[in-house]
């Protein structure tokens, strides 16, 4: 909850009252001025409207903000009696003023309450503001946007995304898509052509679309139907988006002679979008020029420090940044490291490919991090494009740890990887409740010539043999079924699911699984007793249902209800194995 005290003077005109009755205020100055300021504000805020002088006329909540950088709802609170706040209210007489802390608030607000008794309880009841902060995408859909061709929706539900694309299926023209209707809100007069697949015919029609939770939706089918927004406008500044080309530029970068590595483009095409300057309006870094825009960058970059440094320590690497060296002159900025507490005069060279990503990693969170703060917007994604590729098992796991806790665990998250071996991996250790998981592969279209990506829902072994079941493809559920039920036990038994380096088979994994619960003893005598019975039944019936094409008529009413008994059997195993 953020404070603002507001003003409602147009011109001559105090229409505050008016304000009050139509329950919103707005910016008389559009965005000519306070453009930033306004789009901060979000649903819980309080907003202390002010008249000429120092009389604070009311005091409300807002429950909406319009985006369109002037409006927003507010809940006002009926039978204000206004209140003369004195000499505390002089320095806040613009026509917005976001209160760097609640000094102000706590100042005033027993001053209020007095006046107003009702008051202190009308503001904590929030039940009924339709709480937006954590505005998340709910659908993403495309047609023929580069690589793809008919509409293809991804529906994501406001879950975080964690999508599987072999090489050449499109996994870039999906993260493409979103930076390019994020980019459309600041650049209106993007050609929709130049995105538009060559293998559209007269009659494809080119679509981008994103619809929000709050139920705003951005659909680009033409240069006219691109519309300015806050949200889109936030995202298309802070580019939430991360790519290996772009962390290796903080040691692929221009090499001076003496060794060092000048990062001044790196750190510019990552700050150029920093909103600097005052509040009167949406001002980046990249509108300066010269020794200010230098000198700005660098206060920028130092600003980075810390945080990039937080993030090292989670990645629980010896490094540390001592410093960032600038010089105006030669428009150089040089890193200043420490590995083990030793100084590295030539990082690029000394450190390893993955602790290089580490560091160009959490120099990129912090940027992101940062950003986000300034920028204030109700919508915070992250995706990240690839870019695990450099690093090891241990640094992978980081990044999951990273990205899933303190800083982005409220961030929608959007990870795409052309790894099946990491797909797998992340997916087994995230809750599906919270991610939607999605493959994707390149399939031909003989009738276009060419090819186009196929998207499907990325289903569980057993979620797969339920719709194999239903399509009465029973041999192909007799199969998925085995796949889950071996899927369960070495998943359980990660340390000791092989066999003189080779898989164990279905009948070795449940055997020793039987032998790890019974040595357990953590476990509940009651609950070792339920799991064994169902590894029991398991093995009863495996030779017979878990092995494929073993039955002589797979088309028997037999056979199916063999199957649905078997498949609630697993059910109840997998409930049983999460349990433990």
């Amino acid at each position: 909850m953020r404070y603002y005290v507001v003003r409602a003077l147009w011109g001559d005109t105090d229409k505050s009252e008016d304000f009050v009755k139509e329950g919103i205020w707005e910016n008389g100055y559009g965005e000519e001025k306070y453009s930033l300021t306004v789009s901060s504000i979000t649903p819980g805020d309080i907003l202390i409207l002010a008249r000429p002088g120092r009389e604070i006329f009311n005091v409300g909540i807002c429950t909406r903000n319009e985006n369109d950088f002037k409006k927003v709802i507010v809940n006002w609170f009926e039978g204000f009696v206004a209140v003369d706040a004195g000499k505390a209210i002089s320095p806040y007489m613009r026509t917005i003023n976001k209160l760097g802390s609640d000094d102000f608030w706590t100042g005033i607000k027993s001053k209020l309450y007095s006046v107003n008794p009702d008051l202190e309880q009308f503001l904590q009841n929030l039940d009924d503001i339709d709480q937006i902060e954590n505005t998340r995408i709910n659908n993403i859909s495309l047609g023929w946007f580069k690589f793809f061709g008919e509409k293809t929706t991804f529906n994501l539900s406001g879950k975080n995304m964690l999508l599987y694309g072999e090489n050449g299926s499109g996994k870039t023209s999906f993260s493409d898509a979103i930076r390019f209707i994020a980019n459309t809100s600041i650049e209106p007069n993007t050609s929709v052509e130049y995105y538009k697949n060559i293998f559209a015919g007269d009659t494809d029609e080119f679509h981008v679309g994103i619809e929000l939770s709050n139920n705003d939706e951005f659909i680009v089918d033409s240069v006219e139907s691109i519309q300015p927004h806050t949200v889109l406008q936030h995202l298309a500044f802070i580019n939430p988006f991360i790519t290996y080309k772009d962390i290796i530029q903080i040691y692929f970068r221009e090499i001076e002679q003496e060794g060092t590595r000048n990062l001044y483009h790196f750190f510019k095409v990552i700050l150029d979008d920093y909103p600097v300057g005052t509040d009167s309006r949406i001002t980046r870094l990249a509108d300066l020029s010269g020794i200010e825009y230098f000198n700005k960058l660098t206060e920028l970059v130092l600003g980075l420090k810390e945080l990039a440094n937080q993030f090292l320590e989670e990645f629980k690497e010896d490094i540390f940044i001592e410093d960032f060296k600038a010089d105006s002159f030669d428009k150089k900025i040089t890193l200043e490291l420490t590995f083990k507490d030793k100084d590295v005069p030539e990082y690029q060279t000394f450190l390893n490919e993955a602790k290089l990503t580490a560091l160009g990693l959490s120099v990129f969170f912090a940027a992101i991090v940062q950003k986000y703060s300034v920028y204030d917007t109700e919508c915070k994604i992250l995706v990240l494009d690839d870019l695990l590729v450099s690093l090891d098992m241990g640094h992978r796991m980081a990044v999951l740890d990273i990205v899933t806790k303190n800083h982005f665990e409220h961030y929608q998250k959007i990870i795409l990887t052309h790894e099946r071996g990491f797909f797998n991996l992340f997916k087994s250790q995230l809750n599906s409740k919270e991610w939607a998981f999605y493959e994707m592969y390149e399939k031909a279209n003989d009738e276009k010539g060419c090819s186009f990506p196929y998207v499907l829902p990325s289903l569980d072994f057993l979620t797969k043999a339920k719709i194999a079941l239903d399509e009465k493809d029973f041999d192909c559920c007799a199969n998925l079924l085995r796949k889950e039920t071996e899927k369960i036990c070495t998943d359980y038994l990660v340390n000791i699911n092989k066999k003189n380096g080779q898989p164990m088979s279905l009948e070795e994994l449940l055997g020793n699984l039987k032998r790890c619960l019974k040595n357990d003893n953590t476990i509940s005598s009651d609950l070792k007793r339920d799991i064994t019975k169902i590894v029991d039944e398991i093995l009863l019936f495996k030779r017979f249902i878990l092995n494929p094409f073993s039955h002589a008529n797979s088309n028997s009413p037999l056979y199916k209800k063999e199957l649905t008994e078997a498949m609630e059997i697993i059910t109840g195993f997998k409930t049983a194995i999460e349990n433990v």
